[in-house]
């Protein structure tokens, strides 16, 4: 029901215009406030404001930017071309708008990695993992000590993945479902490594967190993984 009502919205914006920075300023945080779980509602809402440079003050652009990124990323839309984000960055840092700095300095680090450019998003996980740790947000700290361990992955360097991936799991907190995540990439490094009673053990850690949480998509993936384990082994 929330999300007809948003797309609703959207649509009913859409017709308007959003004629007013007022109009396209309530979008931008009805956006902000369900982007974490209706992504989708977000997207629609932000793509029903036609030209945004000229509906938002700079700030606001600037954070339209950030949360456009972000509900399209996590829609698995394609963010090749959205590199305004790294204006927002830029911009919130010289703001002292720290907070907002780290979100955009995450979401920068995927367009990187979507853009292939590895090295400039591992610099903007790190920055995000500095800037969020100020403002003590310790899920963007998560966020982007898991890229940070994907990036050393594809590197060839599992002991400094593992290291990041470990950070990860403990910044999750009680969210099981991205702690097992995070306990399951442990697994496939120490399998790498040849360390299979470690890969075991974080396997099964992993799974117990995926049960408790009833996370179907995780338990197949551990699955695999547990074949995968012992195949290795003989």
């Amino acid at each position: 029901m929330r999300k007809t009502v948003l797309h609703i919205l959207a649509l009913l914006l859409l017709l308007s215009g959003c004629h007013s920075r007022r109009e396209a300023k309530c979008v931008l945080l009805q956006a902000e406030s369900v982007v974490d779980n209706a992504p989708d509602s977000a997207l629609a809402l932000l793509e029903s404001v036609g030209h945004p440079e000229d509906r938002f003050g700079k700030a606001d652009f600037m954070q339209f930017e950030v949360i456009l990124v972000k509900s399209k990323y996590k829609c698995y839309k394609p963010i090749y071309a959205d590199t305004l984000i790294f204006d927002s960055y830029h911009f919130f840092l010289n703001e002292k708008d720290i907070a907002k700095a780290s979100q955009a300095a995450l979401y920068g680090g995927c367009v990187n990695v979507e853009r292939n450019h590895f090295d400039a998003a591992m610099e903007c996980f790190k920055n995000a993992d500095f800037y969020a740790e100020k403002v003590s947000d310790s899920s963007c700290r998560a966020f982007a000590q898991y890229y940070i361990g994907d990036l050393l992955n594809q590197q060839g360097d599992e002991n400094q993945a593992i290291d990041a991936y470990r950070q990860a799991e403990r910044l999750y907190g009680n969210d099981y479902s991205r702690k097992s995540r995070c306990l399951n990439a442990m697994a496939m490094m120490f399998l790498v490594l040849g360390e299979t009673d470690s890969a075991f053990y974080y396997l099964d850690s992993a799974m117990e967190m995926a049960e408790t949480k009833g996370c179907q998509n995780m338990k197949s993936a551990l699955l695999n993984n547990y074949s995968v384990a012992y195949q290795q082994i003989g």
